[in-house]
């Protein structure tokens, strides 16, 4: 029997294979106790459950969704029911919102989705992940090689590694995760480092620029300001050091 998947539901992951054969073996003994919930003949809420009693060869009972608010359903059902790990959470949350853009950017009718509209912030307060983690999310899922994705949904390695690895180009991505999660890991490490390093030469090198500019203004300082000509070089040098200080 097969069955197609809604939307909706393919925002959150599947259970492990391990935890559907227990789940399995659960409906062999007790049967299903919980119905699939349907919606437009496509499942809503209940693929764990359906895929369980397929290889539990027990007769799935199902449901329509009666409501109107199906992708809060979705959303409360996964987070009441399951235990989700804050990577799980932030790629729903990604998704969520992806999803809301996705039907913005599309020419199909948009009034039954407008009640189900979240940015990113909302998105991320409902499903109780921080809005930091959802964009790592978002950078890891918009950039990353699919060698790395797969890394980041068995969660070898965490949001913030990733998301700086994916930000190289390919061939770097490509040559961190040959070392696999070790690798990864000490690349996220090496970018931080440099990154540290150049910011740490960015100061020193606006702190080298401003004991000249100040130089700068002490001998056109002594210029007769009769004279328009230095008498501009000195306000264009007294405007660059204001604008140096707000940066």
């Amino acid at each position: 029997m097969h069955m197609k998947t809604h939307e909706y539901a393919n925002i959150f992951p599947m259970m492990s294979r391990k935890d559907i054969e227990a789940l399995s073996d659960d409906i062999k003994a007790k049967g299903l106790l919980d119905p699939i919930i349907l919606l437009d003949g496509k499942i809503l809420d209940g693929r764990n459950r359906f895929s369980a009693c397929q290889s539990a060869g027990v007769e799935p009972e199902f449901k329509d969704y009666d409501g109107d608010d199906p992708l809060g359903f979705v959303v409360s059902h996964n987070i009441e029911r399951r235990h989700l790990s804050t990577t799980q959470l932030a790629q729903a949350a990604n998704k969520v919102a992806t999803l809301r853009r996705g039907r913005q950017q599309s020419n199909a009718p948009r009034g039954a989705f407008k009640s189900q509209a979240k940015s990113q912030d909302e998105a991320a307060k409902d499903l109780g992940v921080g809005r930091r983690s959802v964009q790592r999310a978002k950078a890891i899922e918009e950039n990353a090689i699919d060698t790395l994705k797969d890394m980041v949904d068995t969660e070898d390695v965490d949001l913030w590694n990733a998301e700086i690895v994916s930000r190289l180009p390919e061939a770097e991505q490509e040559k961190a995760v040959l070392g696999g999660v070790a690798g990864v890991k000490a690349k996220a490490k090496e970018v931080k480092q440099e990154k540290k390093e150049a910011a740490k030469q960015e100061k020193l090198d606006r702190s080298d620029a401003m004991k000249f500019a100040t130089m700068a203004i002490a001998q056109l300082e002594r210029i007769n300001r009769g004279d328009a000509k230095k008498n501009d070089a000195l306000n264009k040098v007294i405007n660059y050091c204001e604008g140096r200080k707000t940066k």
